[in-house]
């Protein structure tokens, strides 16, 4: 008769990992390792959800990277196997949460309580376990073992349970020794062999947490050979796996690396509910380590666990340990997550790297492609075509699939096209039926070689018709770096960039040869499917259009007047205000660019008007000689606020970075690099053509009062072009008004020396704080 307060050995704990790890899985190996900005990007069409089986060790050689453990919870998954086995061991009744109320919710004061009700029948339960089922089985079946036991568990917490569970003070560790001596008292008074695993448990455990590496060793071959391994039912038991583990990590604290690597593999193996801990602690040092290791092994399935370890080491290429693991056991569950690592690896370094889009900073970063990736693949996909020839793998289908794969992956096209289509019309299982078909559309664009309108049809058709470009979230990216590398190849810089960007990303910086790429493009009297795709893409109202701003706003901006306004008239001329109204020729005397400026509606302009008036500006500063300072004291004033320094400047500009202030002498090209923008933001800094104006504004002003105005414009050109000259040296700190030398300050000292009696000086004193400290000199 069993013992009422011990469960027969019908229920056993069975992992729930398997539907965890379905989910938690990412769908892509190369997109999943780190955040931005160092995170790798290439491409993978490697489903790992084909080769998760009933065992549980599929993440750690898939993905085992920090996201991962974060869904699984290890520490979750370590209380759940320990409720499961309580539930089975004692009261299958009991629901999981009433008895994680007892094991991990009471007090110390409510074990006390649930002792005594244990023992006397007329003493209530605790009232916090009022309704406890558990609570209710240990009494019912008066469990005082079982009760005294979870009493001293609770008072073990405290020292096992910290943050950080090693750094334990002196007098922890000596409260810490008297538990273990009280603890090892109680050892031999429970009947229930169980119990005493679990006593044996704690004690090990505070041994190890108390750094008494020694003790720790001493506990386990003191306790454990007092234990009944049949009544204790050991076998069906978390709790051995979790007391060698103690045990191990004591070993390796005393230097005993290779008896520790050891367990940690057995655990590793047997155990999930430690499997994580197990995995990160294995370490190998050195070949002779490994062979002492693998001395100590008691069966192959052990030499398994060692090999699967040390083929998920840093750098290891783990063909090696397949062949070994495919010689020792074919079916082994361990051989396909290892297939799929190793694809997932070779996948990073191979697929796509010709024409992969980050492919310059996947090399500097990352060391992507290595060089030892092409003979490599040669390798693995020789052993997985070994292994699906000689059939004595349980899917020996999925080795010929991922034979193919790897032949496409080493570039042989033609033996890839060839196993891939043989596997796909002598297979029956769907799923594995889409990761061929899935393989082969990768290798159909990897193949494609000229944007011709036969590609460009098959790319489109892909595009709007192939089911797993939409279900595998790496093809978009695929086949569009594909097409933007052979468009770049083969001249076609334009429909390049539409492959990747829409046409707000080039108006910060425009490279001359992409819009000229583009109008060919926009004019061109018809287009394929796939370039309709391409101006859609662009993300603009009217594509042509846009195009001619952008030509017309370079050629504004270089002061090619003439070419600007023939580009504007490519644009119908009611629509010309659709691209901005300004009026530049506000005269002000701060630089507050996203301050209001109040003018009559009448007075703004679109660029077009602006470059046609200032076309008209230069030819009457040429035929009226004596209004000629006047106009060209406006032209100068345009060409200022138009700068990156004036109110005006999205008239030449589209984008402005206050940022870019920060560094403008470090930039002579005046591009500044910028995530949003794949050829940087150029920057209108150029003053040198305001200034040119200004100063033949003053030369022939005759009224005392512009040529003030035209000093004082000059003055602020000079101190601009201070401020982008390699020669600037900002302040250090607290916005001080910086020091300017004396040869960017020619025309203050004229409007101080000069013009210090006229209306304008004045108020150049009273507006511009700058020039006000100046005079003050």
């Amino acid at each position: 008769m069993r013992h009422p307060c011990i469960l027969s050995p019908s229920r056993r704990w069975l992992p729930l990992w398997a539907g965890l790890l379905f989910w938690g899985l990412p769908r892509s190996f190369s997109n999943a390792c780190v955040p931005y900005p160092e995170r790798f990007e290439g491409y993978s069409f490697l489903r790992p959800d084909l080769f998760l089986n009933e065992q549980q060790w599929t993440p750690y050689f898939l993905d085992f990277s920090k996201a991962l453990r974060a869904r699984l919870n290890p520490e979750r998954e370590q209380e759940q196997g320990n409720l499961e086995e309580w539930r089975e061991r004692f009261c299958d009744s009991a629901p999981i949460e009433h008895i994680r109320q007892v094991v991990y919710e009471t007090t110390l004061r409510d074990l006390e309580e649930l002792k005594s009700a244990v023992r006397n029948k007329n003493l209530p339960l605790p009232k916090f376990l009022k309704g406890n089922r558990f609570a209710q089985h240990l009494k019912r079946n008066r469990c005082a073992e079982t009760a005294e036991y979870l009493h001293f568990a609770k008072r073990c917490e405290p020292y096992v349970t910290l943050e950080e569970p090693w750094r334990q003070t002196l007098p922890q560790r000596e409260a810490m020794h008297a538990l273990i001596e009280e603890g090892r008292g109680k050892f031999l008074q429970p009947q229930s062999q169980y119990i005493r695993l679990r006593y044996a448990y704690q004690l090990v455990r505070l041994a190890h947490y108390a750094r008494d590496y020694e003790k720790t060793l001493e506990l386990y071959d003191f306790l454990m050979p007092k234990i009944d391994p049949e009544t204790s039912r050991m076998e069906d038991s978390i709790l051995p796996y979790w007391i060698l583990g103690h045990k191990a990590g004591a070993l390796r604290a005393l230097g005993r690396n290779v008896e520790a690597s050891y367990l940690y593999a057995l655990i590793f193996g047997r155990c999930p509910s430690k499997r994580e801990s197990a995995f990160r602690s294995f370490l190998i040092r050195s070949d002779e380590e490994w062979a002492a290791c693998l001395r100590l092994c008691e069966s192959d399935a052990e030499r398994i666990f060692l090999y699967a370890l040390r083929a998920h080491q840093r750098d290891a290429h783990a063909v090696e340990e397949m062949r070994e693991i495919y010689a020792l056991d074919p079916a082994s569950p361990f051989l396909e997550p290892l297939l799929a690592r190793e694809i997932a690896k070779l996948e990073r370094h191979l697929l796509g790297t010709e024409f992969n889009d980050k492919r310059r900073r996947n090399r500097r970063r990352f060391g992507v492609p290595a060089d030892w990736a092409g003979p490599y693949v040669v390798d693995v996909q020789a052993f997985a075509g070994k292994v699906a020839r000689e059939g004595r793998v349980p899917r020996p289908h999925l080795w010929r699939l991922a034979q193919g794969y790897l032949a496409f992956l080493a570039g042989n096209y033609y033996d890839a096209r060839h196993i891939l289509e043989e596997v796909l019309e002598s297979i029956s299982e769907e799923e594995l039926q889409k990761q061929a078909r899935a393989f082969l559309l990768a290798l159909r664009i990897a193949a494609f070689e000229n944007p011709n309108p036969t590609v460009e049809q098959a790319a489109y058709d892909i595009i709007k018709d192939e089911p797993l470009y939409r279900e595998f979230r790496d093809f978009p990216d695929f086949l569009r770096d594909r097409m933007t590398f052979l468009y770049q190849k083969n001249g076609h810089p334009g429909k390049a960039f539409l492959c990747q960007y829409p046409l707000t990303a080039l108006r910060p910086n425009p490279p001359e040869h992409i819009p000229q790429d583009l109008l060919e493009l926009a004019q061109k009297r018809e287009h394929s499917l796939f370039e309709r795709l391409l101006i859609h893409r662009a993300q603009t109202n009217n594509f042509a259009h846009d195009l001619w701003d952008i030509r017309a706003t370079l050629h504004f901006r270089r002061y090619n007047l003439e070419a600007a306004l023939e580009a504007f008239r490519e644009i119908p001329h009611g629509q010309w205000d659709d691209y901005g109204v300004f009026n530049p020729f506000l005269e002000t005397l701060d630089d507050c660019v996203f301050c209001s400026r109040q003018a009559d509606t009448a007075q703004l302009m679109n660029k077009g008007e602006i470059v046609q008036e200032l076309l008209d500006l230069e030819y009457k500063a040429k035929s009226d000689f004596e209004r000629s300072a006047e106009y060209l004291y406006r032209i100068g004033l345009a060409y200022y606020n138009m700068s990156y320094f004036g109110y005006a400047w999205e008239a030449m500009d589209y984008f402005r970075s206050g940022a870019s202030w920060y560094s403008l002498h470090r930039r002579p090209d005046r591009v500044f690099p910028t995530w949003q923008f794949p050829f940087g933001n150029y920057e209108h800094l150029d003053v040198s053509q305001a200034l040119y104006y200004f100063q033949r504004a003053y030369d022939l002003a005759k009224d005392p009062e512009l040529a003030a105005k035209a000093a004082f414009m000059a003055a602020r050109c000079e101190q601009k072009l201070y401020f982008t000259s390699p020669e600037y040296t900002p302040e250090p700190c607290c916005n001080r008004i910086p020091q300017i030398p004396e040869q960017y300050l020619n025309f203050f000292y004229l409007l101080k020396e000069r013009f210090d009696t006229t209306q304008f000086y004045q108020r150049a004193i009273r507006e511009c704080k700058y020039f006000a400290a100046f005079a003050k000199k």
